[in-house]
């Protein structure tokens, strides 16, 4: 399976930026909630008191969720780097007897065809 690094650098991205700029919203939102709190009385006023509270627990339970998808797909970045150097030294341990190998047929079929080229010499 490949793990496309580009991709989860971007995503790791997205999150923190979004989860960010939720963060940066609570203030704001804050303050508008609480002026027009002043303003509202009576059945509108615990309507809006509850969405409100609603609003502030969905943002910061969607915040939460957003760091922790960042940092999930932080940890399989890291545990795909380590697999990818484990895969690649695998591959050169197993290839290493074959390279052996064809180094060594070679080495003997340059040999021959280097005795071969004086034999013909002599002729």
């Amino acid at each position: 399976m490949n793990f496309d690094t580009g991709v989860a650098d971007r995503l790791i991205g997205a999150c923190r930026d979004a989860a960010r700029t939720l963060q940066d919203q609570r203030g704001g939102r804050e303050s508008i909630s609480t002026a027009a709190l002043t303003e509202f009385r009576g059945v509108f006023a615990d309507c809006f008191r509850e969405n409100v509270a609603a609003e502030r627990a969905a943002r910061s339970e969607l915040v939460h969720m957003l760091e922790d998808v960042a940092r999930r797909v932080q940890e399989a970045k890291s545990a795909a780097e380590v697999e990818q150097r484990r895969l690649d030294q695998v591959r050169e341990w197993a290839l290493a007897p074959v390279g052996r190998v064809l180094a060594a047929d070679l080495q003997w079929m340059w040999g021959r065809a280097r005795r071969w080229r004086r034999l013909t010499v002599r002729w």
